[in-house]
């Protein structure tokens, strides 16, 4: 699990929110996004089956995947359950990838799935190095991230 800041950019229209992203061992997930001022806020939850999305507007959306889901809320073809990995510093194991280390032998660049992935910065996390600090970018969109605070095993609650 990790809270931080996120945001997107697509050509001339982008997003900015707080994120907290919880993944449970079995393949369930729940994402709360809240933009900044009161602009409003989306809530995800999801599981191997299904996604479910709902807004500050009283709207719901469910569809099999995050990315179906997403994609019929906003429009946009994001690679959400890649990012999954991505915000992990590790490539998606079942996709080609290229990676490149820095002098630590952390992930500095990932190339993955028409993605350029830069860790920018890492953390520590106990006897761990996590990424802090994450650009993504595509044809067509930048997706940046900055985590706060990682939670692993017993330290996450559901």
């Amino acid at each position: 699990a990790f809270s931080g800041r996120m945001s997107v950019k697509h050509e001339n229209d982008g997003v900015s929110f707080r994120v907290e992203w919880l993944h449970h061992g079995d393949g369930r997930f729940n994402i709360e996004f809240v933009a900044p001022m009161g602009q409003g806020w989306m809530r995800v939850t999801g599981s191997p089956e299904k996604t479910i999305i709902e807004t500050s507007e009283n709207q719901r959306f469910e569809g099999k995947t995050i990315e179906e889901v997403a994609r019929k809320v906003t429009g946009w073809r994001l690679p959400l359950k890649n990012l999954e990995h991505w915000l992990l510093g590790i490539p998606v194991p079942t996709q080609m990838y290229t990676a490149q280390a820095d002098s630590r032998g952390l992930v500095s660049t990932l190339l993955q799935t028409g993605w350029q992935i830069n860790y920018l910065m890492y953390g520590e996390q106990g006897d761990y190095q996590v990424p802090a600090k994450i650009k993504a970018t595509s044809e067509h969109f930048q997706i940046k991230a900055v985590i706060q605070s990682w939670r692993f095993g017993g330290d996450v609650d559901g």
